[in-house]
């Protein structure tokens, strides 16, 4: 009887772990399922903006996000994760990054313009269209995510074929500036571990997309 009682529990015990272990899978799994929300009034009204950040893959030209937009999202991103997040000083999306402008276009057009062309782009006026939260994790750091919200926004792409169209006129057959090196995201966060973020390719962060964001 000892034995078998002792079977029993072994039993018992290995059943509770299995539905523990699939009652945790399903929690995460309705997690992500759940959308994420932005206000409305939060996707219109970004401005161009110049920086300050030396990173050479800073942005130097940004697409500046209001300043209660970020909170929203770190906010929900912290309930649902429970782990330390670091934000970024400013928020928004890079339209041309630091290493960008120093190696290929300072030559050829002055910031003054860049900030023009982008405002002629439409930027400034778009009303932007949030697709998902994307958690990018590389194989090293698993457990230390970084979110970014991807969003479809046209005119991102048109300012920067537009100046990559001015680079060809003014400096013929100069290649160096990659149009789609670059997407539309906003970085929310990332865990307290991660010291050295590598911006993710546009590739890698559409892949990375786990949940929607939903004007609400």
């Amino acid at each position: 009887m000892t034995i078998r009682n002792a079977l029993i529990k072994i039993l018992v015990g290995l059943g509770a772990l299995a539905l523990f272990g699939w009652l945790f899978a399903k929690t995460l799994r309705d997690v992500t399922s759940v959308p994420y929300t932005v206000r409305p009034s939060d996707l219109r009204s970004w401005s161009v903006e110049l920086t300050t950040q030396v990173r050479p893959d800073g942005p130097f030209l940004l697409l500046q996000a209001p300043p209660e937009l970020p909170l929203i999202l770190v906010d929900q991103v912290f309930q649902r994760n429970m782990t330390s997040l670091t934000k970024p000083a400013v928020s928004g999306i890079p339209l041309i990054l630091r290493h960008e402008f120093e190696s290929v276009i300072s030559s050829i057009l002055s910031p003054e313009e860049l900030v023009a062309l982008a405002r002629d782009a439409g930027l400034e006026t778009a009303t932007l269209q949030p697709l998902c939260m994307a958690v990018h994790r590389t194989p090293e750091q698993r457990e230390q995510p970084v979110f970014y919200v991807l969003f479809d926004l046209p005119q991102f792409k048109d300012f920067r074929e537009q100046v990559a169209t001015v680079l060809s006129l003014r400096n013929k057959n100069d290649a160096r500036f990659d149009v789609n090196a670059l997407s539309p995201a906003l970085f929310v966060a990332a865990s307290e571990q991660v010291r050295h973020r590598v911006r993710p390719s546009p590739a890698n962060l559409e892949a990375a997309c786990e949940t929607a964001v939903i004007p609400e």
